[in-house]
């Protein structure tokens, strides 16, 4: 009877913080953010990058535009943007943040 009534409080305590956690990734706050970026010349540069990047918050959007060099970041947890640039620098990339607003929109097709 107690290992059962143990089991039962464990798995309550775990889908409380399952829960709490997926609920904090989607509270629906939103954090954009866009950079000037260089050092991103192939698909596979730019692939291992998006994932290097999905590390600080895994259900984020990246959006990047090989034409004019802009990486554009859609987050639902905030980003300590010297912690990004930092990553970016250890993987031969240059990030310049930019002050832009982002549209919604603009994510939305990818």
């Amino acid at each position: 009877m107690r290992l059962q009534t143990f089991l039962i409080t464990l798995s309550i305590i775990l889908v409380g913080c399952l829960t709490s956690t997926t609920a904090a990734a989607q509270d629906g706050s939103e954090h954009r953010y866009e950079f000037q970026c260089q050092g991103l010349e192939t698909p596979g540069n730019e692939k291992v990058f998006c994932e290097l990047l999905m590390g600080f918050d895994p259900h984020m959007r990246i959006s990047y535009d090989r034409e004019l060099a802009h990486l554009r970041v859609l987050a639902y947890l905030p980003l300590d943007v010297n912690e990004v640039l930092a990553l970016a620098e250890q993987v031969g990339v240059t990030l310049v943040p930019r002050r832009t607003p982002i549209l919604r929109a603009d994510l939305s097709n990818e």
